[in-house]
């Protein structure tokens, strides 16, 4: 059952990032190239409950430093990764996000390390973010949990 649920959100993330990416419009109706970012934290968090907190709160300060309102506007799509030594941390594709430092990226997160990659082709996106998805199947700590988080009013074909 858990392999039939893990292929089935597999490709249901693969399809949203395909959707989605070169998709969103700035203002002046260019396109927003999709940023890839990495979270990671300075302590072993394993707990998928906390991290997701972590995670949340993360996303709502992001979209207020960058939109400076509590309307969500920010657009991502995530998905949680375990590293060896049993600590998580998350892959975010933002379809929507302008250019801002890595810095300042940083100090809002304050919990880690982070890397941000923009993605300048229609490199495979979507292959890239979904096998780390893959990766954690046999973790049990995903039993009962998505495997990814999204914002809503993400377009789905």
């Amino acid at each position: 059952i858990r392999k039939r649920a893990s292929y089935r959100a597999r490709n249901y993330v693969y399809n949203l990032i395909s959707t989605n990416a070169w998709f969103w419009k700035k203002e002046d109706d260019s396109i927003f190239l999709p940023v890839f970012l990495t979270l990671t934290f300075k302590e072993n968090i394993t707990d998928i409950h906390d991290g997701n907190y972590l995670h949340s709160k993360f996303i709502k300060k992001l979209n207020y430093y960058t939109y400076k309102t509590k309307k969500t506007k920010l657009k991502y799509l995530s998905v949680i990764e375990f590293q060896k030594r049993g600590a998580i941390h998350y892959h975010i594709i933002f379809f929507n996000l302008p250019f801002i430092h890595k810095d300042e990226i940083a100090e809002v997160w304050k919990h880690g390390f982070i890397l941000i990659k923009k993605i300048d082709d229609r490199q495979n996106v979507a292959g890239y973010l979904t096998k780390y998805m893959s990766k954690g199947n046999k973790d049990t700590r995903l039993n009962g949990k998505k495997r990814y988080m999204c914002s809503r009013g993400l377009l789905n074909l």
